[in-house]
């Protein structure tokens, strides 16, 4: 007999009934499954269970990130015997074998997405009573909302059709191994439809699904505060963080001066960065959870974007004792989004100077491999052991885990790199030989055709006043933005005027002509998608103006309103002076071109 670890009486309570599976329940090791001890499960798998085991519907549940399954006596008949017992408190995988290829990623989006999934009257071929014999099944997958409003498992309601086909069950062709799935089971791939609620309408099916409903209900809205939340705080931290990159970039010294400037100089750039990054963990955050991180790619030169990601390290690794090398080869002109990429430099690093003890080394090389950039960060610091090596890219992840790890963070940096370096079109890979053997972490990217490195070299030949002779309106209700912006762009040769109301953009429309529109979006009285639909309006000349939304609102859907409302280009302002440069020396070239 298993040795129990939960009183028999709060087990009755977790398992209630006097059926088959709840007495098999009560008596089961669930140390030795992922649950743990059912002392400890949360409140609403023990909810969702009870409803499982006291009805008489086949249901069954997959919880938490393995999918362990539990399951009710109307299932029985479904698992047969070369399944039940043995798949209880196992993974999804490990009971589904057969049909994982295609069950797997239906649940896995189930519980990515938290929305229902399902399918009706579906053939496959599943272990039962016999190999791989023919069944037809209708089911229907709803998650279960934990208190944070993630999916913490899946509850699944299912019925067998089978005795509504033509002609008796059959079974599958005998085919290799590793060959691909049948054309009955690839099914599966194409019933991603909702309809929990056409189940067989039991009671305890109906108070689930409303259960449910109320808890998706409360899920979205919560994400909906939450996005209202992230976006009002980027914007109050990013307003003010472009007037101070601005006005850095405009005092720049261009002469020698004391040390204590310089030291000055480069602190306050630190700061600015480190506040730049906060804004924008604060958004990639969500972004990384919904797959909704975009980088716009652009031919650039590789070698600064890693010069720059180790500068900026490299104060805290000497602060550390640590040495930081840094080997640049040849290498290939690349389409990247400059900031991303040193985005993912920048978490690579971190990673590597916080796992690296004093006196250690981390050493970043740079060449071409395989017609692309190969960049390739190793340390010396203590490594992770091998079984941590499938985890590796999973969010909210870190070797050490609970109240005493040695080490801060969300374990978000390495998730938010892989899906950047996805965006270009590359691959990352990470890799150690063990517990305190370091770690060596590689980032490929595509090489740019010829063609295209001799339009950026083209481009570079413009020299420094790259915006000479431009005409810019620059609209923004922000003093310190407009006078540091326009300092900037009037440094590299443009022609500004400002205006701080839509009011007075539209004024300085009617009475001059401009090749470039700068403008914020969250104005007081009229703001940004109001002026640019009335620049829209008001004649041909206006209707062709080339105008980007520069403005502290920095998530993908700000970017998809912005490009809707008229806007030809969306620039955070978060963006580097030299890239706002960059943009609007693009923008600047479409003027011609006619508003799409």
């Amino acid at each position: 007999m298993p040795r129990r670890t939960t009183p028999i009486d709060e087990l009755t309570r977790i398992f209630p009934g006097d059926g088959e599976q709840a007495r098999r329940m009560r008596d089961f090791d669930w140390a030795r499954t992922p649950l743990g001890p059912p002392g400890g499960w949360p409140e609403r798998l023990r909810v969702a269970l009870g409803l499982c085991l006291t009805s008489r519907f086949p249901m069954h549940l997959w919880w938490g990130p393995e999918l362990t399954l539990l399951y009710n006596d109307a299932c029985i008949p479904l698992l047969g015997r070369a399944k039940h017992p043995a798949v209880l408190g196992r993974s999804g995988r490990e009971a589904w074998p057969e049909v994982w290829d295609a069950l797997g990623p239906m649940m896995e989006d189930v519980r990515r997405t938290g929305v229902a999934s399902g399918g009706e009257d579906l053939r496959m071929f599943v272990d039962r009573e016999r190999p791989r014999e023919e069944v037809s099944v209708t089911f229907a997958v709803s998650p279960v909302f934990g208190a944070e409003g993630g999916v913490d498992g899946l509850f699944c309601t299912l019925t067998e059709s089978t005795e509504k086909r033509v002609g008796p069950p059959r079974r599958e062709a005998p085919r290799e191994p590793g060959s691909p799935p049948t054309e009955d089971l690839a099914e599966m791939d194409l019933a991603k439809t909702a309809f929990f609620g056409d189940v067989a309408p039991t009671r305890d099916a109906r108070l689930l699904l409303e259960a449910e409903q109320q808890a998706r209900a409360s899920a979205e809205q919560a994400s909906r505060l939450k996005d209202e939340f992230l976006a009002r705080v980027s914007h109050e931290l990013a307003t003010p963080v472009a007037a101070m990159r601005m006005w850095l970039e405009v005092v720049r010294p261009a002469e020698t001066v004391s040390p204590l400037i310089e030291r000055a100089m480069t602190g306050l750039r630190q700061c600015v960065r480190a506040q730049a990054k906060t804004v924008e963990d604060l958004l990639d955050t969500a972004r990384a959870l919904t797959g909704k991180l975009s980088a716009v790619l652009e031919p650039a030169e590789p070698a600064p974007i890693v010069e720059a990601a180790v500068a900026a390290m490299r104060p805290a690794a000497e602060k550390k004792g640590l040495t930081l090398e840094l080997s640049v080869g040849d290498t290939p002109l690349v389409k990247a989004d400059a900031a991303r990429l040193q985005q993912v430099l920048s978490n690579l690093l971190s990673n590597a100077v916080r796992f690296t003890p004093p006196g250690g080394g981390v050493r970043v090389r740079v060449g071409m491999e395989g017609g692309g950039l190969s960049i390739e960060v190793r340390d010396t610091g203590r490594g992770f052991a091998p079984e941590f090596q499938q985890r590796l890219f999973a969010p909210f992840r870190q070797e050490q885990e609970g109240t005493t790890r040695t080490t801060g963070g969300l374990g978000l940096g390495l998730a938010i790199a892989r899906q950047l370096v996805e965006l270009h079109g590359g691959w990352i890979s990470g890799g150690s030989e063990g517990r305190d053997r370091g770690a060596t972490f590689t980032v490929w990217l595509p090489g740019l055709a010829e063609e295209d490195d001799a339009t950026e070299a083209g481009a570079r030949e413009s020299g420094g006043r790259r915006l000479e002779g431009v005409r810019v309106l620059l609209v923004d209700d922000d003093p310190q933005t407009r006078e540091s912006v326009a300092t900037v762009l009037e440094q590299h040769g443009a022609r500004v005027e400002s205006a701080e109301s839509a009011t007075r953009a539209l004024a300085a429309l009617r009475r001059d002509a401009f090749d470039v529109m700068l403008c914020d979006i969250a104005m007081p009285e009229e703001d940004g998608y109001s002026l640019i639909h009335k620049v829209r309006t008001l004649g041909a000349r206006a209707a062709r103006l080339p105008a980007a939304a520069f403005t502290a609102h920095m998530r993908a859907e700000d970017t998809r309103r912005a490009m809707a409302a008229g806007f030809q280009m969306h620039i955070p302002k978060s963006t580097e002076p030299a890239q706002l440069i960059d943009r609007l020396l693009t923008l600047s070239r479409g003027a011609s071109s006619p508003t799409a």
